[in-house]
């Protein structure tokens, strides 16, 4: 996504005290993403078959109260190295992108946002932006809590879609 006034730009960076595929296990089951107590309040995939550029998912999202509904379509899939989605919403589009990579037993995590604003709210992103910024880094460091604490994380091959 080109920048332009209406871009929004947030990177996250977290080291994950366990093995790359661990990781990527935990980050690649949709499931998951509710537990990170970002905004997601479910998420799933829609697109039959495995996995892969292309698939699509809907989510939907609490913003400070009210409700969102947004669909994503995968346009990177590097297992066990990066994933990133576009996305459409009720406030614009834009990218989300995860890389990982591998230091030592540990992962290094880069979360990457990067939303082109409707303009109203772009007038109220500079009150609200900060709020909303902070869940994003809270929801980075629970995803570190989480796999960290999580010793039955699976392989990557179960990390498959529900119900494949």
């Amino acid at each position: 996504m080109r920048a332009s006034v209406n871009n929004v730009r947030h990177e996250m960076i977290v080291v994950i005290d366990r093995p790359i595929e661990e990781v990527w296990a935990f980050m690649a089951d949709v499931f998951n993403v509710p537990r990170l107590r970002g905004q997601t309040l479910a998420i799933r995939m829609t697109s039959a078959g495995p996995v892969g550029v292309g698939s699509t998912l809907q989510a939907r999202m609490s913003i400070f109260g009210f409700e969102t509904r947004i669909h994503g379509v995968l346009t990177e899939w590097d297992a066990p190295r990066a994933m990133a989605f576009s996305v459409t919403m009720g406030a614009g589009t834009g990218i989300v992108r995860q890389a990982l990579e591998p230091m030592g037993s540990a992962t290094k995590v880069v979360r990457l946002i990067e939303l082109d604003l409707k303009r109203r709210f772009r007038l109220v992103w500079p009150i609200l932006g900060p709020l909303v910024r902070r869940r994003w880094d809270r929801a980075t460091r629970n995803l570190k809590q989480l796999v960290e604490a999580d010793g039955t994380v699976g392989s990557v091959a179960e990390a498959q879609r529900p119900g494949d």
